[in-house]
């Protein structure tokens, strides 16, 4: 379920020209740098997940697993969405402040995956 005022931040994303819906925009928003913060759905699959959050986590942009396909596509005006990505800076701080006050948090933060890896440990860099 998406969390209070998500949804209707996201619909602002997307009338606003500042989201990428869908697994190729969102890959080539992550590409390019444009992405600021990627939300995968709860129903998304496993190769999804890993695809995304991969390239997110290369690039230090956060991501969350919330909602399903049909409350993200829902939320934005479109058919089902497994994979969404806010492109501007401010817009993507008010969703992250709306995912905070409902107490779901970023998968995996960018720079423990970065020092694990530095370390060598391998814990939590599974997909």
């Amino acid at each position: 379920m998406l969390p209070q005022g998500v949804g209707f931040l996201l619909g602002l994303c997307r009338r606003a020209g500042r989201l990428a819906a869908g697994h190729w925009a969102v890959e080539s928003a992550l590409r390019r740098g444009a992405a600021r913060l990627v939300i995968v759905a709860e129903d998304a699959g496993a190769s999804a997940l890993r695809r995304h959050q991969s390239l997110a986590r290369d690039r230090g942009i956060p991501v969350y697993r919330v909602g399903n396909r049909e409350e993200l596509g829902r939320a934005v005006g479109l058919e089902p969405k497994a994979v969404l990505a806010v492109t501007d800076g401010e817009l993507a701080r008010k969703v992250r402040e709306a995912l905070d006050r409902a107490a779901v948090k970023p998968l995996e933060m960018a720079a423990q995956a970065g020092t694990r890896r530095e370390r060598g440990d391998s814990r939590g860099s599974e997909g």
